[in-house]
């Protein structure tokens, strides 16, 4: 039986732009990943048959190109970064509800939908980060960025 979640709503067409936009060969991403070449992404040809990804695939594919698991799956139309940004901007994060540096675990987050929603649920959860755009964001080390609703966390710069 075929697998329409990765043939009908661009997935393949998302593994090769990540492939393109990483400025790397697919045999170098391969690599990276611990997998064939010739298995990293289906052909045209072979997108008929029944081809998916198990987590761990996907999450290895993600770190090796940059890109983040929700927007490879289709769940976000932001890209993510493979790492923060470097910036000479030291900051800290401000929870607006207590008043306190959050807890950033999956314990403490997970109940909250921004967090469920951001695909940061497989992977430890690494650091706050500031987008280019300036946004904050909140990284796992799969390479995802999940994006808290912008009223939710203060930013407090030193």
């Amino acid at each position: 039986m075929a697998n329409r979640f990765f043939e009908n709503d661009g997935f393949w067409d998302r593994v090769e732009e990540a492939v393109k936009d990483s400025g790397k060969t697919k045999i170098q991403i391969a690599e990276e990943m611990g997998v064939e070449r010739k298995s990293l992404y289906s052909t045209p040809s072979a997108r008929g048959k029944s081809r998916s990804w198990h987590s761990s695939r996907v999450a290895s594919f993600c770190k090796a190109t940059g890109v983040s698991a929700d927007w490879l799956l289709g769940l976000s139309t932001h890209k993510g970064v493979k790492y923060p940004i470097p910036t000479a901007l030291k900051f800290k994060v401000i929870d607006n509800r207590t008043g306190k540096e959050p807890i950033y675990d999956h314990n403490h987050l997970f109940k909250e939908k921004w967090f469920k929603e951001s695909g940061l649920i497989y992977c430890d959860i690494d650091s706050w980060v500031l987008s280019e755009d300036g946004y904050l964001g909140l990284t796992d080390d799969c390479g995802n960025v999940g994006y808290p609703p912008q009223n939710r966390f203060k930013v407090v710069y030193y």
